[in-house]
């Protein structure tokens, strides 16, 4: 949905002979902005049947204040 925002701010500060040009430009850098970020969204498409989000939510494992600072404290679940 953002996405627009950068396309049309480009054109706006683009002098009337360079539209095409500066166009170009940021559509390029955007297509490369999105290449460059599949080597973290792509393995999280893919693998999304191995997450489980339930299991994540309970459990004394899956408590974040239980690996706080990457230390194990003993620490009572909520709920």
């Amino acid at each position: 949905m953002f996405s627009l925002v950068p396309i049309c701010y480009a054109l706006f500060l683009a002098s009337t002979g360079q539209k095409v040009k500066v166009l170009g430009v940021t559509l390029s850098a955007m297509s490369l902005g999105a290449g460059l970020s599949a080597i973290y969204w792509l393995p999280a498409m893919t693998t999304q049947e191995f997450i489980f989000i339930e299991d994540q939510k309970t459990g004394e494992w899956w408590y974040y204040g239980n690996w706080f600072l990457l230390t194990p404290v003993e620490v009572v679940t909520p709920g």
